[in-house]
């Protein structure tokens, strides 16, 4: 293996982990994950394990990430590859093991409250709102002007 092929292999298994954390993060936080995003960090952690397993050259990876990004997101919008939805929960549950699903579901719960919140107040704006005169900007009116 060449220093390319090594730096290569290295730079796709930290995108993988970044993913991979990236996924836990948002499921942690109550956020959750896209289908899309969980079957795109899967495909990505396959690729690296076929090229690991078939001996194969890294710089297979420079067509199997890209190939693995647009495969996974179309993965909720196309038929075959929404079957990938199965394999993807599997690893999203992998990537969340040792976290706290009390802590999680208060996380969910906050944030379900704080949408509440918002949608509350979308419904009643503030009174001082109503007496603005039909033209009243926000911004200052050289913002609109301005040629960049």
């Amino acid at each position: 293996m060449s220093v390319f092929e090594i730096i290569l292999f290295i730079v796709a298994i930290l995108i993988s982990i970044g993913w991979g954390y990236g996924v836990r993060t948002y499921v942690h936080s109550g956020q959750g994950v896209s289908h899309g995003t969980a079957n795109t960090t899967m495909l990505f952690v396959i690729s690296i394990i076929v090229v690991l397993i078939a001996a194969l050259s890294p710089y297979h990876l420079l067509w199997m990430f890209p190939l693995s990004w647009l495969i996974g997101t179309l993965s909720h919008l196309v038929f075959p590859f929404s079957l990938l939805s199965i394999p993807g929960h599997l690893f999203v549950s992998l990537c969340c093991i040792g976290l706290d699903p009390v802590e999680v579901q208060r996380n969910i719960d906050s944030i379900e409250k704080a949408r509440q919140l918002d949608s509350d107040q979308n419904n009643n704006p503030p009174q001082f709102l109503n007496n603005l005169p039909l033209d009243f900007h926000l911004f200052p009116s050289y913002i609109s002007t301005r040629n960049d």
